[in-house]
């Protein structure tokens, strides 16, 4: 095992291997300007300071406070001996995302009713199930994830009227606009 260690140490510390020429040519995503108030805001020696960057609730000295209410969450799910750690369906957990759809859409949306959101299996090509009606939600690790993973859907199966758009509020965080970075797409305020 120590042998096959240093062997690979000494492949990434060779003379032979370029390693900052190899993604010399990556361009540098944009700043983020939520995380640029975040630093200017710890820099700042003002003791009368307000923190408007990233929306966290804080306590009185100003470090990141957890609700009452995540902690039991996490404290329930940490205890929970059903809970193993085995990959989700491809769509995410359909509880998960039958219950986003439920809050998303409202109990009595027509295509709940109809079955024809999250549904468990529907995506058939990789379930093996068959079905009519393509999956409305998926889960996704963050909400710039899902964004991208949105972008990039659309963009390939989505039939636009038009040119291939997605909307973003304003305000918005600024990562959401570099959910169309591989994705041929554009965004609109």
């Amino acid at each position: 095992m120590a042998s096959r260690l240093q062997q690979i140490v000494s492949h990434f510390s060779s003379d032979k291997v370029p390693m900052a020429e190899t993604w010399q040519n990556v361009p540098l995503a944009p700043p983020d300007s939520i995380f640029k108030l975040t630093t200017a805001y710890k820099a700042d020696a003002f003791p009368q300071k307000v923190n408007l960057g990233v929306g966290a609730y804080r306590d009185d000295q100003n470090k990141p406070w957890v609700l009452p209410v995540v902690k039991k969450a996490t404290n329930i799910l940490l205890n929970d001996p059903a809970l193993d750690h085995e990959y989700l369906p491809i769509t995410g957990l359909p509880e998960f995302t039958s219950a986003a759809a439920r809050l998303i859409l409202g109990s009595e949306s027509v295509a709940i009713k109809e079955q024809r959101v999250a549904r468990q299996g529907s995506l058939s090509r990789y379930s093996g199930r068959k079905t009519n009606h393509p999956p409305f939600s998926a889960q996704t690790i963050s909400g710039t994830g899902a964004n991208h993973l949105a972008a990039l859907f659309l963009s390939r199966f989505y039939t636009f009227n038009g040119p291939k758009q997605v909307f973003v509020s304003n305000p918005t965080w600024g990562a959401y606009f570099c959910q169309s970075y591989n994705a041929p797409i554009t965004n609109v305020e």
